[in-house]
């Protein structure tokens, strides 16, 4: 388990991260709840989150496949919610390979999910 400060998006987060829940979602972290001392509680996944280097063991065109299937669900799962107000889906602003976590089942380094979703934000309200 993760224990974190919430960030100052903490409600949409744990927003998205319930609904993915609800659809059995493997793609991202699961909230577990807060803590005594106002903590998110997390769920750990075990993989590689290249840092500094996202050349470094996940980079092939297997793993960007890979990386596009999570968005195509992640962006299918979002769709017509109220997160993503008057837009298609919402958008994570952030999915970069030092935010995925990747696996290798012995073919190589794949993603698996998606962390950091702070940057996650409400779609606006069409001025159309």
């Amino acid at each position: 388990m993760v224990r974190r400060d919430p960030g100052d998006r903490a409600e949409l987060v744990h927003e998205l991260l319930r609904h993915f829940g609800q659809r059995g979602w493997t793609g991202a972290l699961r909230l577990l709840g807060t803590d005594g001392q106002g903590r998110e509680m997390l769920t750990f996944l075990d993989g590689h989150v290249p840092w500094q280097s996202p050349a470094d063991r996940a980079s092939s065109a297997e793993s960007l496949a890979g990386v596009a299937r999570l968005v195509r669900r992640f962006h299918d799962l979002t769709a017509g919610m109220p997160l993503a107000g008057d837009q298609e889906v919402a958008c994570d602003n952030d999915i970069s390979p030092k935010n995925t976590i990747y696996r290798d089942a012995g073919e190589g380094m794949r993603p698996v999910a998606f962390i950091d979703w702070t940057r996650q934000r409400r779609a606006p309200a069409s001025t159309t």
